[in-house]
């Protein structure tokens, strides 16, 4: 759904209100560990993790187009009693993420848009070490596989976090204005090619 120029662009220096207090997002993706016999006890861990939030929970597919993301969102709404919501738009899933307390994600842009909009997230990773493990290092946020996730980790101090997530949004946003700028200086310094060149001046 978001290209990586569009997460960039996230990070823009702007303020996004938080309208909604002890609100849990969660973010699926789809896996094929889910088409195995162990979807039904995966389905019933998700399902208990977001059953143990004390105040309001929101599922959001940002890839609503695979079908078999949309029917484990729809199995598990059966479940807790809670619609998925399809994301149509970058601007829609931000201003759903900027609403949340904490976002629970098994998707990297899910902890890009946390990210942005200043958001403490849980990444939920495929395996150690991959991008969305690395970010949620760098956010010193939590990073969890989905088998070895605890209810206890949604009882952290959201708030506190939040400030840290800040400060590392800050450091980006300082890093890819810093890069925009260098860039933009390179090509004013770039030397005109042949094609550029006035027709007495080419060889």
């Amino acid at each position: 759904m978001c290209s990586s120029r569009s997460s960039l662009l996230l990070l823009e220096e702007k303020k996004l209100q938080v309208r909604s207090k002890d609100l849990l997002i969660y973010i699926p993706r789809f896996s094929t560990l889910r088409l195995r016999s162990a979807q039904a006890e995966n389905m019933a861990k998700i399902a208990s993790v977001l059953g143990s939030w004390s105040g309001s929970v929101r599922i959001l597919s940002m890839h609503s187009s695979d079908s078999r993301e949309w029917q484990f969102c729809e199995e598990l709404s059966k479940t807790i009693g809670i619609s998925p919501e399809k994301v149509q738009t970058l601007q829609s899933a931000t201003l759903s993420v900027s609403e949340a307390s904490v976002v629970l994600t098994e998707r990297y842009h899910g902890a890009v848009l946390a990210l942005a909009c200043g958001v403490p997230f849980i990444a939920i990773r495929q395996g150690e070490g991959d991008k969305l493990d690395e970010l949620a290092q760098m956010c010193s946020c939590p990073s969890v596989l989905a088998d070895d996730f605890l209810e206890e980790m949604l009882q952290g101090n959201w708030e506190e976090k939040r400030q840290k997530i800040a400060s590392v949004r800050e450091e980006c946003v300082r890093l890819a204005e810093y890069g925009h700028t260098e860039l933009l200086h390179h090509c004013a310094r770039r030397p005109p090619t042949f094609a550029q060149l006035p027709l007495s001046d080419a060889p």
